[in-house]
């Protein structure tokens, strides 16, 4: 027994005279519905009887929409949190698409973001503390989230495509890129430099020991003598005797180099139609709207204090809202969790505010050095549109799908996959 051109095997003893019970193969295809003959055929493919009605065979949800490129523009607002931190808000837009090739299975994708980001802002713990107008007494707090510049491009494999009459689907991914935070270089807080012989002092020293080891910090010399006036000395450009350091100022580093950033993992894709009214495929002139949910491992030296120190286990989405006739709003988010190595908690440095020089220029008694970047867990939750479905209704361009006919629907009957087809009457010619 045929339908169209493909071949259905006849359950044994469910034929009789006036019926044949057969199961089809899957007569779903990434195309409109289509309108097939039913044939049944003897041994040797004589023809023995066909239907006097057709069948309509179920198109199946794909990828061919995506010709010859998928982009898709999505525009919002989300807030970015790093571990024990305060969150900040800030604009969201991405700009992102993919093309696949061999049968929709194997293809390029890419993504640019802005989006939050992990800042320079460590200050190796170091705070100062001030009354609210409440009277209690809180930390002052850098701004550790910010705007940042996120690209990635990677190869996408897509090596699961039948779940749920294919709108859902497998993906192996692979990719790289990098962050750049959107920062000038500023003076970003000020603290005075503690007595000598405190117990701040020598705590000071040994967090900035790392730091001053750097060529650009020669001459920069942490006291240990009994009796020395201050924590720090400066013995550059030192006629008589060093310059005690008064000041302790941290500046957001200028940095030449993006952050790189490397993952793989697990990909799912859910596909809805582009419009309410939209047929439940994707098809050339009829565009989807996709769901991306990623699971990958890797590493990002934007969250691990700017090298690629540690790994990273990150789930990232965007993510049509599957409501009728509101998919055009986008739900967005991502969570990163650091593994392997990390650094272990340390105590609040706690020293008094003090006033920026930077103004004044360089002065001998002030020690400027740059704000580290965060070493922390960090996740971003938003709620956006998809800009591309707005300005293409607003201008009169969706597409709608290609559909059968009220009378040919009617005359029809539905062959769904892994069922029974229903029974054709061996009515026709012989």
């Amino acid at each position: 027994m045929k339908f169209g051109d493909t071949v259905a095997t006849v359950e044994p003893g469910k034929w009789n005279d006036s019926s044949i019970t057969v199961i089809t193969p899957d007569l779903s295809d990434e195309r409109e519905p289509e309108l097939v003959g039913v044939y049944v055929l003897d041994g040797d493919g004589k023809l023995l009887a066909f239907s006097e009605s057709a069948f309509t065979l179920n198109p199946q949800w794909g990828d061919l929409d995506e010709r010859p490129l998928d982009i898709n523009f999505v525009g919002g607002y989300e807030e970015g949190f790093q571990s024990s931190q305060a969150s900040t808000s800030d604009g969201f837009l991405a700009f992102y698409g993919r093309r696949l090739f061999a049968n929709d299975r194997l293809g390029p994708y890419f993504a640019a973001r802005l989006q939050t980001a992990p800042q320079a802002s460590g200050t190796y713990s170091v705070v100062s503390v001030l009354s609210n107008p409440t009277g209690a007494v809180t930390s002052t707090n850098l701004n550790s989230v910010g705007a940042a510049v996120d690209l990635s491009i990677g190869t996408e494999w897509q090596f699961k495509k039948g779940i749920d009459n294919h709108r859902t689907s497998l993906s192996f991914i692979a990719g790289t890129g990098f962050i750049t935070p959107l920062q000038s270089n500023t003076i970003a807080a000020t603290f005075t430099m503690p007595n000598f012989g405190t117990v701040e002092c020598t705590e000071l020293q040994g967090r900035l020991a790392p730091v001053l080891a750097g060529r650009d910090y020669n001459g920069i010399v942490a006291n240990t003598t009994a009796g020395s006036a201050s924590c720090f000395s400066n013995t550059l450009n030192s006629t008589t005797k060093p310059t005690a350091v008064t000041l302790l100022e941290y500046a957001v580093p200028d940095s030449p180099n993006f952050y790189p950033k490397y993952n793989f993992g697990l990909r799912i894709v859910n596909r809805y139609p582009g419009t309410s009214e939209g047929p439940e495929n994707c098809v050339e002139g009829s565009k989807c709207q996709r769901g991306y949910v990623d699971f990958t491992v890797g590493r990002s030296a934007a969250l691990t204090g700017g090298t690629l120190k540690h790994g990273v286990f990150t789930i990232d989405a965007i993510h049509p809202l599957p409501v009728p006739n509101m998919n055009y709003i986008y739900l967005f988010g991502s969570a990163s969790k650091r593994f392997g190595n990390l650094p272990g908690s340390v105590s609040p440095l706690v020293l008094t505010s003090g006033t920026s020089t930077a103004a004044d220029g360089p002065n001998p008694a002030t020690l400027v050095v740059p704000l580290t970047q965060p070493d922390r867990d960090f996740y971003r939750i938003g709620v956006g549109v998809n800009i591309t479905q707005i300005f293409s209704a607003l201008s009169g361009k969706s597409n709608e799908a290609g559909t059968t006919s009220p009378t040919a629907k009617a005359a029809a009957t539905k062959v769904d996959r892994g069922k029974p087809a229903a029974s054709a009457p061996p009515t026709g010619g012989h």
